[in-house]
């Protein structure tokens, strides 16, 4: 999980061909990952399309959605809860999708 400010990031990983082995990943699983979980809420989403893999760098530009950073203090006990709680919702929807 991360928050931000920043309405985009680029996630690099290389070399992609040794991350994926060692995660037991592929390339198509992740772009139908983010394009099946595209309208979750709690999620970082794909900006402009599906990820890209070149010369052995993948490459992906993420949005989060919900409340950015600035918005979200934890406070009490109940501020965790629901962070918790928003956290759980996301995992669910990766796991509803395979």
């Amino acid at each position: 999980m991360f928050r931000t400010d920043d309405l985009v990031v680029r996630k690099r990983m290389s070399p992609w061909g040794v991350y994926a082995s060692w995660c037991g990943v592929d390339f198509e699983q992740l772009a139908e990952l983010y394009r099946k979980t595209a309208e979750q809420q709690g999620l970082v989403h794909a900006v402009g399309g599906s990820p890209t893999v070149e010369n052995g760098v993948y490459s992906v530009d993420l949005i989060p959605v919900g409340l950015p950073s600035s918005n979200v203090t934890l406070e009490a006990e109940d501020d965790v809860r629901q962070l918790l709680h928003g956290l759980l919702h996301g995992l669910v929807a990766i796991h509803e999708v395979g």
